[in-house]
């Protein structure tokens, strides 16, 4: 198991290339 330093790291990353997708996909219907 990696540390949780780490998991938070790839979670926290994970996270962001979601909201990211989320926001192409907000202002793709906004347009």
């Amino acid at each position: 198991m990696p540390p949780p330093a780490e998991e938070l790291a790839r979670l926290d990353r994970e996270l962001a290339e979601l909201d990211a997708r989320r926001a192409q996909l907000l202002t793709r219907r906004a347009w």
